[in-house]
């Protein structure tokens, strides 16, 4: 079974969809392609209408049936028809269009010629939007409906997007899978045709390299890396077991708003010991959020790191007294799963897909309660027992998530839609 998985989301700074499909495809090259002599599965990289080996998207496999010629004189009748139109005034805007969609013709066309030279069986797209391929069947997964449920923490580019694209992608799809059972039924209700057997639920997984503190320490000595974590807390200003940390794209849905005004509630002597520690890259719809977060930094109360390495944002977790995430909506929730992984108190929402992420023994609040969230930040800061078994409940919570298991039950789904 020939299999090609859209990485173009990976090439850019990684958010949740760009560290899903990473995981998801390093788990299934990992699991699956490790004996040489396994002819079974063949995974391929899709990137910006190339075909990659593996995770290899630096060199593209060949296609040498590619008509060569055939793309130059296709790309002579555009400017044929491109000189036709800039001779008639009327046609200035019209023009235009019409040569973005004959040249999104020549690429489809291009994209299905590499597809059928490499037999490719299945194709999936990890971000919502698939383009049909011929011969091959479609997966899609569908992370969240967010842009219809909470469309205030979106800009309408995307909400416009998602009203004209996304049931295109749902009714040319094999295959649907969706990363919680809140996600599920959110489709089935926005998409109530749609049969039940042709969705699947599959939870992602936490990173190998998430670990607690303890263990990090010990794999630094190992290495004869003993002053590793000293020269990171360092680079960040930062002491151990000494912030609150919170992960998350800078935009209204994460409510980082609420967890300022919480944070701020706290008592001074709390506000000076563990300082507020927010990382992501920045979103949408963000001007209030960074007047609060400007503020707070001048003041040494908030440090904003910004979009950060995958390797200081496993110290980061690690090295955290506790996490928090009080998102207005997830359709999984990574960043608290994490953060379980790294063997620190989670603090999240109680709403969407997030009490299925993190189980019932984690604390969990109205999101837009900045004073229950203030009291819980207060009695894990303060209360060490506390602490403690709830750092014990995050380890043993994220041992049930794993990309393995999320590459072996997403294998399935492309057995079942190669064999109807």
């Amino acid at each position: 079974m020939n299999i090609a998985i859209n990485m173009a989301c990976t090439l850019e700074q990684k958010t949740g969809i760009g560290h899903y499909t990473y995981n998801l495809m390093k788990a299934l090259i990992d699991n699956y392609t490790n004996n040489l002599n396994n002819e079974e599965y063949k995974f391929f990289s899709y990137a910006y209408s190339n075909l990659f080996p593996n995770l290899d998207i630096n060199n593209p496999v060949n296609n040498e049936e590619t008509n060569k010629e055939d793309e130059v004189n296709e790309v002579k009748k555009l400017d044929i028809i491109r000189r036709i139109l800039y001779s008639i005034p009327f046609y200035i805007t019209i023009r235009q269009k019409m040569l973005q969609n004959k040249n999104k013709l020549i690429v489809m066309q291009r994209i299905q010629e590499i597809f059928e030279y490499h037999k490719i069986n299945i194709y999936h797209e990890p971000n919502f939007f698939i383009e049909p391929k011929k011969n091959t069947k479609s997966i899609v997964t569908i992370h969240d409906f967010s842009f219809w449920d909470v469309p205030y923490t979106h800009k309408k580019s995307l909400i416009n997007v998602m009203d004209n694209e996304l049931e295109k992608s749902v009714n040319i799809s094999d295959k649907i899978i969706c990363d919680s059972n809140f996600t599920k039924q959110r489709l089935l209700h926005y998409f109530p045709n749609v049969s039940e057997s042709k969705v699947k639920v599959i939870y992602l997984g936490t990173n190998d390299k998430n670990m607690s503190l303890s263990t990090l320490l010990q794999l630094d000595k190992e290495n004869n890396k003993e002053n590793e974590n000293n020269i990171f807390l360092q680079k960040y200003n930062l002491k151990s077991k000494g912030y609150i940390l919170s992960v998350g794209t800078i935009e209204p849905r994460k409510n980082i708003l609420t967890l300022i005004n919480a944070f701020l509630q706290l008592p001074n002597t709390l506000q000076n010991s563990f300082p507020l520690v927010i990382v992501g890259k920045r979103g949408w719809l963000n001007d209030k959020i960074f007047e609060k977060i400007n503020a707070l930094e001048q003041q040494q109360k908030l440090y904003f790191l910004n979009y950060v390495s995958d390797e200081d944002l496993i110290r980061l977790y690690a090295n955290a007294k506790v996490f928090c995430y009080p998102s207005i909506y997830e359709g999984f929730g990574l960043p608290p799963l994490e953060a379980m992984a790294s063997g620190i108190p989670v603090i999240t929402s109680n709403n969407s897909s997030l009490p299925e992420v993190v189980g019932d023994g984690a604390l969990m609040h109205d999101s837009l309660d900045d004073l229950q969230l203030k009291q819980y930040l207060s009695n894990v800061l303060t209360d060490e027992e506390l602490h403690k078994n709830l750092s014990e409940y995050s380890l043993n919570r994220s041992k049930l998530f794993s990309w393995k298991k999320t590459a072996e039950q997403t294998l399935q789904v492309y057995k079942e839609a190669y064999n109807e």
